[in-house]
């Protein structure tokens, strides 16, 4: 009887195994740990890094938790990557910081044409006409605010809108010996139609010549006028300095006409170097009785100068 009420034992079902999940925080490293040594050229150091400290915080959650997170090798990748990224980051960081220094100590210094340019298009100078000395400033300033006048009687509408140089012809005036150099900058030269252009070349050189012949300079000057927007010649008309005007000549006096701005650079010559002062013959234990210093031309000993003010 016993054996007829004894019922076998069923076999027990398997359980179904937890899942367990990766931590977020592991995750969140690995991927950052892969975004940064993909980019580790641009901030890679920061993405680097913030892997590495989150890859380091989930490997110590996972060890409080064991058996309920898991993720540590998704942290481990993310702290490696993370590094390497950081290091290689740093790296090109540094790199591009030393090629900055030492392009700031290197810099190309300016030429005096590029100085001249560079004054024209500034806010920091007021005035209207510069120069090399004050002789070449006054004339400039005679030639930029002739072009003003009669800029507004030949042309029209041109004054209209915005211009950054307040609708004022700043001129430079480069004189040497035996030669003198202007450089106009139009405004809003932008908006002129070619054969416009042309007409304000004309007379930019009219006018700087008149300005040249008043101011007491010989026939047989040699001339530049160049007229520029804010960054490019139109024309740069060069020849010589002439008072009457040539049978069939249409501009007296000019010879070739260009738009390259090297062909100023005659005009504006280097500064020759100081000579050697009493003071370094001293430090030296020199014989200072044959130390000479020759007298410097009018041109150049003289800073370059601004005349002229006009409200904008």
């Amino acid at each position: 009887m016993s054996d007829y009420f004894n019922t076998p034992e069923l076999p027990q079902q398997p359980q179904p195994a937890v899942r367990q999940k990766v931590h977020p925080v592991a995750k969140i490293a690995m991927i950052l740990g892969i975004v940064s040594i993909c980019s580790f050229f641009c901030f890679g150091y920061v993405s680097g890094g913030l892997a590495v400290m989150l890859g380091v915080i989930a490997l110590v959650i996972i060890g409080e938790k064991r058996g309920e997170v898991i993720g540590k090798k998704q942290a481990i990748t993310g702290i490696t990557l993370g590094t390497i990224a950081a290091v290689l980051g740093g790296g090109v960081a540094l790199w591009l910081s030393r090629i900055e220094e030492s392009s700031d100590t290197v810099e190309r210094v300016k030429t005096p044409r590029e100085l001249a340019e560079s004054r024209l298009g500034s806010s920091e100078f007021d005035g209207v006409g510069f120069g090399n000395n004050d002789q070449a400033a006054a004339i400039a300033t005679t030639v930029g605010t002739q072009m003003r006048e009669m800029r507004g009687e030949l042309f029209t509408g041109d004054e209209d809108g915005f211009s950054l140089s307040g609708h004022v012809f700043r001129t430079h005036c480069e004189l040497g010996e035996g030669t003198a150099a202007f450089i106009v900058k139009v405004p809003s030269l932008r908006k002129y139609e070619d054969e416009a252009k042309d007409m304000m070349a004309d007379l930019a050189w009219m006018v700087s010549r008149q300005a040249l012949a008043d101011a007491g300079f010989g026939e047989g000057t040699e001339m530049a006028v160049g007229i520029k927007g804010v960054i490019l010649y139109h024309q740069i008309q060069t020849g010589t300095l002439q008072f009457e005007d040539s049978e069939g000549d249409e501009m007296p006096g000019v010879a070739e006409e260009s738009s390259l701005k090297s062909v100023l650079d005659r005009f504006f010559p280097e500064p020759e170097p100081q000579p050697e002062t009493i003071d370094s013959e001293l430090d030296a234990g020199g014989d200072t009785s044959a130390v000479t210093s020759e007298p410097e031309s009018e041109v150049d000993s003289e800073p370059p100068s601004e005349v002229g003010s006009e409200s904008q």
